[in-house]
């Protein structure tokens, strides 16, 4: 079978296409939006994008700020950040940019994230909710990838399908989630033996 290309820009204009009457809707109702961005020091990559973020919310109608700390900022200092935005009824999502330096425990931090403003779902009752095929918040990029397959029209109920790679962030929310919609997955990793033989059959794979 011919490999498809998936037109992902062209499926990110349509999204946001509608994401900016729904948000235009929601202002009518005087209800607006924000997003705050949080990053830590300042990681060449991590700055373009958290950037990228910050425009596309303006573009969208979506108020959008983003908070920068010191490497060196104090954990207690951060957590009291965090904990703010929590309970700032203004504030509508939050997003943790990684990485984190050691000092600040990332797994510690995203736990304190209230669930209901967790945008990147990286709670671990996010991650729950996936596993349990339960309706939350999911990670963006997994949620992303599966945006892209549905777009194909193709039914994933009893495919096979090989994930490469079993991050917190990607992989293993991937694997989840094609396990959900029906999917007879192998999930490959730097310990894998013979993952090209792992690769040989699946109707799609996904490498991150």
């Amino acid at each position: 079978m011919a490999a498809k290309i998936i037109d992902g820009r062209k499926i990110a204009g349509e999204l946001n296409a509608s994401l900016k009457e729904e948000v235009a809707r929601l202002r009518q109702r005087g209800i607006v939006p924000k997003l705050v961005v949080v990053q830590v020091g300042r990681d060449p990559s991590s700055t373009i994008y958290v950037e990228k973020k910050h425009k596309t919310c303006l573009d969208l109608g979506i108020e959008s700020e983003i908070k920068r700390f010191g490497e060196n900022v104090p954990y207690a200092q951060f957590i009291a950040e965090i904990t703010a935005l929590n309970n700032d009824p203004k504030v509508h999502g939050i997003l943790v940019q990684s990485p984190l330096p050691l000092q600040l425990a990332k797994e510690k931090v995203y736990e304190i994230i209230a669930i209901e403003k967790d945008v990147d779902g990286w709670h671990p009752h996010s991650h729950g909710m996936n596993l349990l095929n339960k309706q939350g918040l999911r990670p963006a990029t997994p949620k992303g990838v599966m945006k892209l397959l549905e777009s194909t029209g193709v039914r994933l109920e009893g495919k096979n399908a090989v994930v490469i790679g079993r991050s917190n962030i990607v992989g293993k929310p991937v694997a989840l989630m094609l396990i959900n919609s029906g999917c007879t997955v192998t999930v490959c990793n730097s310990r894998t033996k013979n993952s090209r033989t792992s690769r040989k059959r699946p109707t799609f794979w996904f490498q991150r």
